[in-house]
């Protein structure tokens, strides 16, 4: 299998859902390695494709899980949060869908939008279970999928999945998605492994000290998400950052920036970034946003996976 041609990206097709998108291409040859511990290329393009394909109608997510040997599928759908788990007899993957930027095709809703900017915008710390501060909005996003005693969600459904048969459980998402991902699998507290991509902050320093799950936190060079809320706010990341340059080559060496920002590329770097940039995108889409659209997560962390595969 070569290497994938990166995705002209534009203002009409910059923004999820990416129906045109042939998700998992060649997926038979390349199974989810359910077992794995350390970072995977192979599975961060699973996991990164799962991410992409959520922000779309839950039909086609079905569909296109079940074409991919995960034939079991449940859907929770909260006003500011909808997440997907997807299961065989081998294991789980939990895939919550990022912010919704403009209204489905099938059921438009202004509501989705708003309730979307309204989670992100309650950027205020406020107390986690397992440890230290985190943003507000993502925790209340969480919840609203989460279930408790009186109402049954996402985590009594992982818990009869794994009541069924004990399986390794993957959490991922991208944007928003990869927040919720970030609490989620530290609230249940089983997580195998979380793959994030172009993830905000999510808690302070206490809560980085607490947090346990393997994490790979995949950075697209000046992927705007990545560097909010501000560090000025008291919040960091956590995990290994996995660093994809200016030119798409990603750094598998995993990385801990210790809360400050990402190092940026040299001046003659970033020259050659925009230079490329052009030629993708003729429509002038800054960098930051143009870096943070999900393929080309996807179509960078292939390449990079058929490259030293």
């Amino acid at each position: 299998m070569n290497t994938k041609q990166v995705p002209e990206i534009t203002w009409q097709n910059i923004r999820p859902p990416y129906n045109w998108w042939n998700f998992f291409t060649d997926a038979e040859n390349h199974p989810f390695r359910y077992q794995a511990t350390g970072l995977d290329m192979r599975n961060a393009w699973w996991l990164i494709e799962a991410s992409t394909l959520v922000y779309s109608d839950p039909e086609i997510v079905e569909k296109t899980f079940a074409r991919v040997g995960l034939p079991v599928v449940r859907y929770f759908n909260g006003k500011s949060t909808q997440c997907f788990v997807a299961s065989n007899d081998d294991f789980i993957i939990v895939a919550f869908r990022g912010m919704e930027l403009r209204m489905r095709e099938k059921d438009p809703k202004a509501a989705d939008v708003i309730y979307d900017f309204v989670t992100v915008g309650k950027v205020w710390l406020v107390p986690w279970k397992g440890g230290g501060l985190v943003h507000d909005g993502f925790r209340k996003g969480l919840d609203e999928v989460w279930g408790g005693k009186k109402r049954k969600g996402l985590k009594s459904y992982l818990d009869e999945l794994s009541a069924q048969k004990e399986r390794p459980i993957w959490f991922t998402g991208h944007s928003l998605g990869a927040a919720l991902a970030t609490l989620a699998a530290d609230r249940y507290g089983k997580a195998r492994g979380l793959y994030t991509f172009g993830a905000p902050r999510v808690g302070n320093q206490e809560f980085k000290n607490h947090y346990t799950p393997v994490n790979f936190r995949f950075v697209n060079n000046d992927d705007i998400v990545t560097r909010v809320p501000p560090e000025a706010f008291s919040y960091c990341h956590v995990g290994s950052m996995i660093f994809i340059d200016a030119g798409g080559n990603v750094n598998a060496a995993p990385q801990s920036d210790n809360c400050k920002l990402e190092k940026k590329d040299s001046q003659k770097e970033i020259a050659k970034s925009i230079e490329q940039l052009r030629k993708r995108s003729s429509a002038g889409i800054p960098s930051w946003a143009l870096n943070h659209v999900p393929l080309l997560y996807s179509t960078y962390i292939w390449n990079s996976y058929i490259q030293t595969k």
